[in-house]
């Protein structure tokens, strides 16, 4: 691990947690999960909103839904800037309606640190109800992500750890 700098976020740990989603094949996990909350920059530049974030380590892409990064106050692409796009799931290939865009945020709720800039589809057609993804696209020469599954009282099935590189 490289020194700390004033530029890099706070390392943070979170507990991995069984998957309680009334249907999980549906969110492309089946299983153990674990949530990061992340401080998003809003149009308001002063102000950050907090927006629960499912990990996915093997995600090639970010996603959120359009509805709730609008809701948010959250910068979004142009409505000309949206594009069909095949992808591959757990539960096979779909083609999904989407606005490629960024968001820049924190892991720390204090928000310590640079942001991170991370690029994001915001899919068109989810309500804001559907979680967003949190993948390693773009960001995997910056941030480290450590799972580890040692049991403790406060995390039975392990912990995942954030580690800012940069």
């Amino acid at each position: 691990m490289p020194p700390s700098s004033q530029l890099r976020q706070p390392p943070i740990n979170v507990p991995i947690v069984t998957s309680r989603s009334p249907d999980p094949v549906v969110l492309g996990m089946i299983g153990l999960r674990s949530r990061v909350f992340l401080q998003l920059e809003t149009t308001f530049t002063s102000q950050a909103t907090s927006v629960p974030f499912v990990v996915d380590s093997g995600a090639s892409y970010s996603i959120m839904s359009l509805a709730l990064a609008e809701e948010s106050s959250i910068r979004v692409p142009p409505f000309e800037a949206e594009l069909q796009l095949p992808l591959q799931t757990v539960s096979g290939s779909i083609s999904m309606r989407v606005r490629p865009g960024r968001i820049r945020g924190w892991w720390h709720p204090e928000r310590t640190g640079y942001p991170f800039d991370w690029p994001v589809l915001f899919r068109v057609d989810a309500p804001p109800s559907v979680p967003s993804i949190l993948g390693l696209g773009g960001v995997v020469k910056t941030c480290q992500w450590l799972f580890d599954g040692t049991y403790s009282p406060e995390s039975p099935y392990g912990s995942l750890t954030l580690h800012d590189t940069r």
